[in-house]
């Protein structure tokens, strides 16, 4: 239900406030006095054009959300003999305010509004996890510069960018070393270097793929011959790519020099007619074949 907040007073009544979500408020105070020991804090659809400067006072915050973000007005000037105003380039949200909580580790950003991403949030080096979620503005212009801030966290470990148009993994990300959760399903990737070899591949635990792949390619060389680098890989999710087909040898390659990999989901359409999945579970007991619907 949308609410209406003409100022967050109520919040001194809350001094010992550790985590704090609002969702659609059509008007939350940009200078609200936050609780100081707020680790948590969640402002979702709630009108701003940025990161509040009341984070501030958060100095212990870990964990913020801040989808649905809308763009600063835009600029404008006086149009060439009419009068009529001319609408410049849409300035994107503020995200400067965030270099005030030094100790944040998980960032949501989703439905980000324009591109590219601004510079600030590579400053944000204890990052571990940041969401990107249906942000087709960036995700159509990744391949480019909209994502470049990215390089910067060299600490982050999960990196979740679904629904967002994306072509392949985004090179802004293939040189982090510590990513352990890649989560980049519902794209569109095309089929060639979906998977870029990178040092990315290096510590990578679980990969995401799904409704991605939408025309027909080789899961060999789309999926299995780019992740023998990833000899560190547990779970591979590529279930609804109905545009690759699974062969039981390219699954005994995907698995061969991965000791701790342990599920694989697909869609049952996806397998090869001659593929024994029965005689795959018996030669690798200790991986999980799980069918998606």
């Amino acid at each position: 239900m949308l609410m209406d907040i003409e100022d967050a007073g109520w919040l001194h009544l809350l001094p010992n406030l550790r985590s704090l979500e609002l969702e659609q408020v059509l008007a939350f105070p940009i200078s609200a006095d936050l609780p100081t020991c707020l680790t948590s804090l969640q402002l979702n659809n709630v009108g701003l054009t940025g990161a509040p400067p009341c984070l501030v006072k958060c100095p212990n915050l870990h964990t913020l959300s801040l989808q649905a973000l809308r763009p600063s007005p835009p600029s404008r000037q006086r149009g060439d003999g009419g009068g009529a105003a001319a609408i410049l380039d849409v300035v994107g949200p503020d995200l400067t305010s965030l270099l005030q909580c030094p100790e944040l580790q998980n960032l949501n950003l989703s439905y980000f509004p324009t591109a590219p991403l601004p510079d600030c949030l590579g400053s944000l080096t204890k990052l571990t996890a940041l969401t990107l979620n249906n942000c087709p503005i960036l995700g159509h212009d990744a391949i480019t510069e909209a994502l470049a801030p990215l390089a910067k966290l060299t600490a982050l470990q999960r990196f979740e960018m679904r629904d967002s148009g994306l072509l392949c993994v985004p090179p802004a990300i293939i040189q982090l070393t510590s990513l352990k959760t890649l989560l980049l399903g519902y794209n569109e990737f095309q089929s060639e270097d979906i998977i870029p070899q990178g040092p990315y591949l290096t510590n990578l635990e679980l990969l995401a793929l799904s409704d991605s792949i939408g025309e027909h390619t080789s899961f060999e060389e789309a999926i299995v011959r780019p992740l023998v680098a990833a000899t560190r890989l547990q779970v591979l999710r590529v279930g609804r790519n109905w545009g690759l087909t699974l062969y039981s040898d390219d699954i005994k390659i995907l698995i061969k020099g991965k000791p701790g990999f342990r599920k694989l989901e697909y869609s049952e359409d996806m397998l090869a007619e001659d593929l024994d999945i029965q005689s795959l579970i018996k030669d690798h007991p200790n991986v999980v074949f799980r069918i998606l619907d």
